[in-house]
């Protein structure tokens, strides 16, 4: 009977059962696990409702690696607004110039970060892209999170 379903009915199924359906990239955990033994610290620039964005964080098992989340909820703006981006700054106390950001989409997530002066990655998932970021809005261009490890300086830990 799904014809009698409304949308918010829908949504509200989608959210409840998020977990079943969605799974980080591969290597995503072993990443995050890495940066977070090196001592950076990360964020998640969001446009939507932070309960959700949260959920969805836990879903993925990554919350406990996430140190900020920065949602439109919060900030008032949606990307590509500086403010959002701004946010993220200020709560994780960097400048824009010592902070990297990766995005997939070339227009509201990596060329703003770059125009605010971040150090820009977008994340290409595929192939087959309908819009491809400038030359000059893009620093690094990585298939897998686990790239970023060699694009980061990764402090050695342990006796050589």
């Amino acid at each position: 009977h799904v014809d009698r379903l409304t949308w918010r009915d829908l949504f509200n199924d989608f959210e409840m059962h998020f977990y079943r359906y969605v799974f980080p990239y591969y290597d995503t955990l072993y990443t995050l696990e890495k940066l977070t033994e090196s001592g950076y610290l990360t964020g998640v620039i969001a446009n939507g409702r932070s309960k959700i964005k949260q959920y969805r964080m836990h879903a993925l098992g990554v919350e406990d690696a996430i140190n900020y989340l920065s949602t439109s909820e919060t900030v008032g703006y949606r990307k590509p607004h500086p403010k959002i981006f701004e946010d993220m700054l200020d709560q994780l106390g960097t400048q824009p110039e010592e902070t990297m950001y990766v995005g997939d989409d070339p227009l509201n997530d990596v060329a703003p970060a770059r125009a605010m002066g971040m150090v820009s990655v977008w994340f290409k998932e595929d192939d087959e892209v309908d819009v491809e970021p400038l030359p000059e809005e893009v620093d690094f261009t990585i298939n897998t999170t686990e790239e970023l490890l060699s694009i980061l300086p990764i402090a050695k830990k342990g006796k050589e």
